[in-house]
């Protein structure tokens, strides 16, 4: 006989070989969280990425700079490997707080319903009334430029669409006889939805908040590109989009590598989530 765990592993393997997307979508994320950690840890990089050299000024891809050099002889690879624990902590941070925000707002909600959720759900409507990457752009306009501010900025338009969806899950579980037994058992609410409706919601957000990464770095880099967010001589996707794009033409690596950089990234996230959704779902599974 085989054991449950051994059972349930080889299980999910089965699921992970089934989609071949979901392979390509783990190395990427992998491969990006690594070289991330790696480089915020060690700091080891080809070049200075802020180093100007006029004289290897817009250099093609090469060996010795295999992404090329942009319009002030900076090595692009070198300031794409800086990027990536930016955008890392970024999109984490806002996803991270924007899940526990919404977690308990919808968990609270959802629970005890009548005007408490009446009242916390209009407050959710009231910020996803409005195009989020329109918003964004608006509070990080009013906040300022710079990565602080425009995390900030993107809590403010992330939040909603967790609370939401938390509660959702919480009025479901509620019904459920485990929480009637605590209720009957004479258990304070705030005690079952600390140990019963957010554990059991928060498995359905976690998924959705794999997917969410990649769309955070996208919005992420929108915001700076536009100037909204990292400010020069610092290295970030976004921004070094914007930098190179005056030279398509003549240096098309310059503004073209860092946004495929930014496509196969959020492209790995969502992939990634697919394979998360299919290996939890009970009738794949089945």
């Amino acid at each position: 006989m085989i054991s449950t765990t051994k059972q349930d592993m080889l299980i999910t393997l089965r699921l992970i070989r089934k989609n071949i997307l979901s392979i390509v979508g783990i190395v990427i994320v992998s491969l990006f969280v690594v070289t991330s950690l790696f480089v915020a840890l060690t700091g080891m990089l080809p070049y200075d990425p802020n180093e100007i050299n006029m004289q290897r000024r817009l250099l093609p891809p090469s060996f010795t700079h295999p992404f090329g050099t942009d319009h002030l002889g900076r090595d692009i690879f070198s300031r794409v490997l800086a990027a990536a624990p930016l955008d890392l902590i970024v999109a984490f941070t806002v996803v991270s707080i924007s899940l526990i925000i919404g977690l308990i707002i919808g968990s609270v909600a959802g629970y005890y319903a009548g005007k408490v959720d009446q009242i916390l759900m209009r407050i959710t409507d009231v910020f996803l009334a409005f195009p989020p990457l329109i918003l964004a752009v608006a509070v990080a306009v009013a906040l300022g430029a710079g990565i602080d501010k425009l995390i900030l900025a993107l809590l403010i338009v992330w939040w909603p669409i967790y609370s939401r969806m938390a509660r959702a899950s919480a009025l479901s579980i509620k019904e459920s006889f485990f929480v009637k037994a605590a209720k009957i058992s004479g258990l304070n609410s705030l005690i079952i939805i600390r140990k019963h409706i957010i554990p059991n919601t928060v498995s359905t957000l976690l998924i959705y908040a794999t997917l969410d990464m990649g769309t955070v770095i996208l919005y992420a880099s929108v915001l700076s590109y536009l100037g909204l967010g990292a400010q020069p001589p610092q290295s970030e996707w976004g921004r070094m989009v914007f930098d190179g794009q005056s030279y398509l033409i003549q240096a098309w690596w310059s503004p073209i590598i860092p946004g495929l950089v930014i496509f196969f990234v959020a492209l790995g996230f969502n992939l990634m989530g697919d394979a998360i959704r299919d290996i939890l779902d009970p009738r794949y599974r089945r």
